[in-house]
């Protein structure tokens, strides 16, 4: 139960860097869109 549990939390950090990640690339990508 417990190494599930630790699974799952390293997993969700994980996910949270590559979509926090692709967040910051579209905001990025849109400001130079509309400044540039």
């Amino acid at each position: 139960m417990l190494e599930a549990f630790v699974f799952a939390t390293i997993l969700c950090g994980f996910f949270g860097i590559i979509f926090k990640k692709n967040l910051l690339m579209k905001i990025v990508s849109m400001d130079v869109m509309s400044t540039g």
